[in-house]
């Protein structure tokens, strides 16, 4: 029987019998999607306080840096705080005003401001950096094009070795909140995302090094007029977007065989994005809710698919900036309680993007400033695609151990282009929770997913139709079938002490190869974890897992490439925190360890050697993270913090850098480093 036709005989019969289930149980079940939009709320705690000091890292580490920074020797700063006041002299409208700082010291610092009057209005404003520094080994040959030098982009230096590429996000927030009305409320938001050095993999997952780094700034402005009636509430809306990048340069250079292969990044052009919205929530009785939502956008771009900037003889097409997209978004969801025990949720969806971009034929160079002859020029391929979902769930608490959920859900996905593609999605899934005991736990989730499909469905190209790399569309071809079982059990003996478990199967089993030749493939994922807390302040906890993968190979892909799996990969793992008072001394010890090992295999899918497969063996990662702290109280609001940290990461990663004929092929792996510090600071209360 196919999915869809079981899935309506399984909801129908749902839905007739759930008005018969009713039993007394909690009334807490409520669906996801229903919220109030407006709270006045507080950043993160009451206490008020600050920790001023420093730091001081005795190696360069780049793995310690990964994420704040501070990968080099020498001195760092310790800036942290939480600063809170409320003033109740009007008890109608208490004014108040909240400042949280975190990491200002580092590269990854916080800051929060926040101040108003309770009822009335409120001022926010939020930034935040996010760093990521990505690590590469080159492996025997240079990274960069030999024709390099010629294109006025400067010399890259002789040959590398070690390879790492910083990336950054800034983002910046400013909100206003005002009830100038009884119920009514005006919210208004700017937000804005920059971006340094984004996009530095490219083709196959290999290594990218580009003349600049692609920098983009994103930002946001969002107003909404709203009505918070205790029977219904509605809003009404504008959302303005602007993207924009310095991606004046269109290749890039990746290693395969030691050659310079063109590629794409896949980069919007710069564009600008208008959205009208509304959305009405509505009570139909005390157990019934409705919820309405339309939104109507437009996207222009207003820049060029690809600058010629590295060949200025050649020049794009005149109307390559009349690019535009319409969308469309509707969502309909109903909540409806039979009793406090019985409930059920319907969704609708409909999402229509209709793309208006005339197609056109780009003619794009090379780093080293040439135009190959094979594959130019290339012709852009602007895609309109639409897609409806329908989905129901329901759950029925038996009485206060068995609860019972189940669900279903259907897609229709079509995508227009010079080849229309479509595909169906049907997914059904039951759950069971179980508490036989006070001190057990039990979940069981069932599912199936069903999807036919006439080709690849995912879009090829950016939003205005500009060509990508065709890696990076959806891996699985026609139909696929996904029966998946998920098991988790917990036991809590006492307060101190929990055992958890947890299992996980899949089976996915593909009309046609995917874009790694495979057919079928089973994955199993089981763990488990012991946790002792004596206290809020301490705990430990101790994990081990495994994850396997099995595949059918079938068939063989275009290209003349090599691809690299895991067949089983193990975790063990255990964190600690521990905290020791004794009259004006106190000590904290945090240690986090992770072992992690896995069974590498690799693959040629094409070609003489297609099939053939070479086991690499396992390869090791460790990696502890370790950091006591002796606090000492000078009195009940001060305390001075001298700190000790220590970092360790190593692997016997030494030949998945280069493997066979394949140069350049870089590891998930980080290089191993180590690294200790020492920390001082003064924490004040107030």
């Amino acid at each position: 029987m196919k999915t869809s036709k079981l899935a309506s005989w399984i909801l129908l019969a749902l839905y007739g019998a759930l008005p018969l289930c009713a039993s007394a149980a909690d009334d807490d079940e409520k669906s996801d999607f229903y919220d109030i939009p407006y709270e006045t709320t507080r950043l993160v705690e009451f206490t008020n306080w600050i920790d001023i000091g420093t730091k001081y890292i005795f190696d360069d580490s780049l793995r310690y840096g990964q994420f704040n920074g501070e990968s080099e020797k020498g001195l760092s700063a310790i800036l942290n705080g939480h600063i809170f006041s409320l003033n109740t002299e009007d008890e109608d409208k208490a004014r108040f005003y909240e400042m949280d700082l975190r990491d200002l010291g580092t590269d990854a610092q916080q800051l929060q401001l926040a101040f108003g009057s309770q009822g009335t209005y409120k001022v926010n404003l939020d930034y935040q950096e996010n760093y990521y520094r990505e690590l590469f080994m080159n492996g025997a040959q240079s990274l960069y094009h030999a024709a390099w030098g010629t294109t006025n982009l400067g010399e890259p230096g002789s040959e590398l070795g070690e390879v790492d590429s910083a990336l950054s996000r800034q983002n910046l927030e400013l909100g206003l909140n005002w009830d100038f009305l009884e119920h009514w409320n005006l919210a208004l938001s700017y937000n804005q995302t920059d971006k340094d050095g984004s996009r530095t993999r490219g083709i196959y997952g290999g290594p990218v090094f580009l003349a600049e780094a692609i920098d983009s700034l994103t930002t946001e402005l969002t107003t909404k007029l709203q009505y918070l009636g205790s029977h219904y509430q509605f809003s009404v809306g504008y959302l303005y977007s602007g993207y924009e990048n310095n991606f004046d340069f269109q290749d890039i250079t990746v290693l395969s065989k030691g050659k310079s292969i063109a590629s794409r990044l896949g980069v919007d052009p710069d564009n600008q994005f208008h959205q009208v919205n509304a959305d009405l929530l509505y009570n139909l009785g005390d157990n019934t809710r409705v919820q309405l939502y339309a939104a109507k956008g437009k996207a222009r771009q207003n820049a060029q698919f690809l600058a010629a900037s590295i060949n200025a003889d050649i020049e794009q097409p005149a109307d390559s900036l009349n690019g535009e997209v319409d969308y469309r978004d509707l969502k309909f969801y109903l909540n409806h309680r039979f009793s406090s025990a019985v409930g059920v949720n319907l969704l609708a969806r409909d999402t229509d993007r209709d793309n208006r971009t005339a197609p056109l034929d780009i003619t794009y160079v090379m780093i080293d400033g040439t135009a190959p002859a094979k594959g130019n020029p290339y012709s852009t391929m602007p895609l309109s695609w639409s897609e409806r979902e329908y989905a129901i769930d329901a759950y029925w608490r038996i009485n206060q151990l068995v609860k019972l959920s189940a669900g279903a859900q259907t897609k229709a996905f079509e995508r227009t282009s010079s080849v229309a593609k479509e595909s169906d999605t049907d997914k059904l899934w039951l759950r069971v929770n179980l508490s036989p005991v006070t001190s057990v736990d039990a979940e069981l989730k069932v599912s199936r997913e069903d999807r036919e499909a006439n080709e690849y469905i995912a879009p090829e190209t950016s939003v205005f139709g500009q060509p990508i790399n065709p890696l990076l569309r959806q891996r699985h071809k026609g139909d696929v079938e996904t029966d998946r079982l998920q098991l988790n059990l917990r036991y809590n003996p006492s307060a101190e002490f929990s055992i958890g478990l947890m299992g996980d199967y899949k089976d996915l089993s593909y009309g046609e190869p995917d874009n790694f030749g495979v057919k079928n493939s089973k994955t199993k994922s089981y763990s488990l974890d012991f946790a002792y807390m004596p206290t809020a302040q301490s705990q430990i906890t101790v994990y081990a897992g495994r994850n396997e993968y099995d595949e059918d190979q079938y068939g063989e892909r275009n290209g003349t490439w090599r691809v690299f799996f895991a067949d089983a990969a193990n975790v063990y793992g255990l964190n600690a925190k521990w905290e020791l008072v004794e009259d004006s001394l106190a000590l904290e010890a945090d240690v986090n360890y992770t072992d992690i090992n896995q069974d590498l295999d690799s693959r040629i899918l094409t070609g003489d050697d297609a099939g053939t497969e070479k086991d690499y063996g396992l390869v090791d990662s460790r990696e502890v993270w370790a950091t006591v702290t002796l606090i000492y109280r000078l009195d009940p609001t001060a305390e001075v913090r001298l700190g000790y940290e220590h970092m360790t990461y190593d692997n016997n990663d030494e030949q998945y850098f280069q493997l066979d004929d394949v140069v350049g092929a870089f590891s998930n792996l980080a290089l191993a480093d180590s690294v200790d510090t020492v920390s001082l600071s003064y924490k004040k209360f107030f």
